[in-house]
């Protein structure tokens, strides 16, 4: 059908009625011509060019070099190892390779003043989600692919490439170790190795000017490399906020969701206080994973929530040493999580201290 539609670009101009839709038709023209043009006769690539030329000229949008057409990934959309109202998580095939493919559920919900809004697992600064249009949604999922995009670490997962048209998807690395945690369990020999290897991919961002905001051991992978990479299979979301030097833009990433239950365990006093996740909120969450990987449990055990807000905001205290936790260690992580985060250490000197720690060899 689309074929019959190049001989004559009136037709396909009158079918795409406004500039989304020629955009869309515009993506999937240059894909077709940039990725498959040898696989049309000589007359088909003449219609598919010159309808793209035509196109191109009555759209805004360019083509990113990110864009990955959504028929090129294989993934059962019914086989999902993650959900939420985010969307869904899956494994899949792009170019024969194994990656992680993550849908954004987008849906028209009503919002107070009883009007219709679109929601999905994206937002802005001084904005919520619910009262943004479908562009200004549109405009936050392509700011969020164009900055992951170019985020490239060995300890870092990385971001192949994102499909904008339909519904959004995400197309990332996948790290076949599964979590820091359950890894560390199998070869506790590493433990220093891994998070020496995670504090590489923080330091990293923390250089991108990009707070992490959902530090613990399950968002540390190991990689096909045997690398630990940071990750967020939460779908975060990414927040431009002004940096304090008036340089660089600060990013944060933002849950989609709220907290699940228990994950204030490893967050910063401040942050448990409501304000916004910083640098250092990273630092300290990072101190609670350094607990949560030599103890092998949750940092707090079995107290509540409610308790541990208490303990951490009100008594201005961390987690007791765990036993199989090495006293050089234990100083480690209250330098990194002091209770004012003026005084908490940076990434640099996290980094040079977990090196030292490693190199003597001893978990």
């Amino acid at each position: 059908m689309i074929l019959e539609k190049l001989g004559d670009v009136s037709v396909l101009l009158k079918d795409a009625e406004n500039d989304k839709e020629r955009v869309v038709a515009m993506t999937y023209l240059r894909f077709e011509m940039a990725k498959h043009a040898s696989s049309y006769i000589l007359s088909n690539v003449n219609d598919i060019t010159h309808s793209k030329k035509v196109v191109t000229a009555f759209a805004t949008s360019k083509n990113a070099d990110w864009f990955i057409a959504v028929f090129e990934v294989e993934f059962n959309a019914q086989n999902q190892f993650n959900s939420g109202s985010f969307g869904s998580v899956h494994r899949g095939k792009w170019k024969h390779a194994q990656v992680v493919v993550k849908k954004v559920n987008l849906k028209t919900t009503s919002s107070s003043d009883g009007s219709d809004s679109l929601l999905c697992g994206i937002s802005s600064v001084g904005n919520s989600s619910s009262g943004q249009s479908s562009e200004g949604l549109e405009a936050d999922f392509l700011n969020e692919v164009e900055i992951w995009h170019k985020l490239y670490h060995p300890n870092v997962v990385q971001l192949f490439g994102a499909c904008h048209i339909g519904t959004p998807i995400f197309v990332c690395e996948y790290a076949g170790g599964g979590q820091l945690d359950e890894y560390l369990r199998a070869h506790p020999n590493e433990i220093v190795e891994k998070l020496y290897e995670a504090a590489l991919g923080l330091r990293y961002l923390h250089e991108k000017r990009v707070v992490h905001k959902d530090l613990k051991c399950n968002n540390i992978l190991i990689g096909n490399d045997g690398l630990a990479k940071l990750t967020d299979f939460g779908l975060s979301t990414l927040l431009v906020i002004p940096a304090n030097n008036n340089d660089e833009p600060e990013i944060e990433l933002e849950d989609s969701e709220k907290p699940n239950v228990g994950a204030i365990r490893w967050k910063a006093p401040e942050v448990l206080q409501g304000e916004k996740a910083t640098f250092a909120s990273d630092i300290y969450s990072f101190g609670m994973c350094l607990l949560e990987a030599t103890s092998g449990a949750f940092p707090w055990g079995n107290l509540g929530d409610p308790s541990v807000k208490y303990h951490v905001v009100k008594q201005k205290r961390i987690p007791q040493c765990p036993k199989s936790c090495r006293e050089d260690m234990y100083e480690l992580v209250k330098r990194m999580c002091r209770y004012d985060a003026s005084e908490r250490i940076g990434m640099n000197e996290v980094v040079d201290e977990l090196e030292r720690l490693r190199s003597t060899g001893d978990n």
